[in-house]
């Protein structure tokens, strides 16, 4: 099974059995979107990856998360892709984060294993806002309508060293 195939699954056995778990007190719903694996970059596409497209695609989605206005809006890693060198890459980081950033509401960010691929922890989150602050680390926690959402840095080899900056994920 693929991460793709994972996420899917995975979200799909989530909603159908937490779902009635999401109602707060007052029986208002948590409501949020998820966008995963954008992999923005200014590089060649490859089977199955349009690195150029990515960020119109992410603008695409955030417009309508705009309509929908859901509490939240959180991408699931992979967020962009290595470019031709770091300064490169700092600038498409900078632009889909921008993308992001036109989300009128409270938005994350997990981090993915491409997203490391030249950068630094903090090189990443010094760049990246949770609900308007700096990602200071890949694991945090969030409320939304008295409902705890946790988020873990998954970005750690067998011998718990994290992918950061070149360490090989693969």
């Amino acid at each position: 099974m693929n991460r793709r195939e994972f996420i899917q699954s995975g979200c799909g056995a989530l909603a159908a059995t937490a779902l009635p778990g999401c109602l707060t007190a007052d029986s208002r719903p948590v409501t949020f979107g998820l966008v995963a694996d954008i992999h923005y970059a200014d590089i060649d596409d490859k089977i199955g990856r349009h690195y150029r497209e990515a960020e119109s695609r992410l603008a695409e989605c955030v417009r309508t998360m705009n309509g929908l206005k859901p509490d939240f809006l959180i991408e699931l890693g992979d967020f962009k892709d290595l470019s031709k060198d770091k300064t490169a890459t700092l600038v498409h980081l900078a632009a889909i984060e921008n993308s992001f950033a036109a989300f009128n509401g409270p938005r994350y960010h997990v981090f993915g294993n491409h997203d490391f691929d030249c950068l630094t922890q903090d090189e990443l989150g010094g760049r990246l806002e949770n609900n308007g602050a700096l990602m200071t680390s890949g694991h945090y926690a969030f409320d939304v309508k008295g409902i705890r959402f946790v988020v873990l840095d998954a970005c750690y080899d067998s011998n718990f060293e994290h992918y950061s900056c070149n360490n090989p994920w693969d």
